[in-house]
């Protein structure tokens, strides 16, 4: 919606994507594939060993941490080699330090959900925005913003929704 009315009111106009079925399956790739393999991995293995690994040895916070560092920086490593492929040699260090932001932000949303389907999605959609139109709208930004916004108010919406789930038990 949001790119659409921007489409609208930058352009005066909705351009649709005629590259939908392909970004579809770009889609599906990511969310069966890649970033749910890269989810599997980083948030849900690597950050929970380092953590587990660095509780015995520092306070609960700085472990968290040192293990949110840790398995980031595994994160924007493993990417070095697609950026090669793809002859992004001459700002490397500069992506790397945003693939390393954004698997922060990826392991925090984790910590705040506890949810890797959710965070499979949200790295899905980053990766492949799912757009119908085309837009020069900055659309995996918005989806990190709305994904951390969401995450905030997770536990009150899990809440809301098994209150719900409980009223209507008691209606059948």
């Amino acid at each position: 919606m949001f790119s659409l009315a921007f489409s609208y009111f930058s352009q005066n106009q909705i351009i649709f994507s005629d590259k939908i079925n392909l970004k579809t399956g770009y889609f599906l790739g990511q969310i069966f594939g890649n970033a749910a393999f890269e989810e599997l991995l980083f948030r849900g293995l690597l950050f929970t060993q380092f953590y587990l690994l660095f509780k015995y040895k520092f306070s609960d916070k700085k472990a968290i941490v040192l293990a949110i560092i840790s398995s980031q920086l595994f994160f924007a490593i493993i990417h070095i080699p697609n950026r090669l492929m793809i002859n992004q040699v001459d700002n490397l260090l500069a992506d790397l330090i945003k693939i390393f932001i954004v698997g922060i932000i990826f392991t925090l949303i984790y910590l705040k959900t506890k949810n890797l389907i959710y965070l499979t999605g949200v790295h899905s959609l980053v990766n492949v925005p799912l757009m119908i139109n085309e837009t020069k709208f900055p659309t995996p930004l918005i989806i990190l913003f709305l994904a951390m916004a969401i995450s905030l108010f997770w536990n009150k919406l899990n809440n809301k929704m098994k209150e719900e789930e409980e009223h209507l038990a008691v209606i059948n």
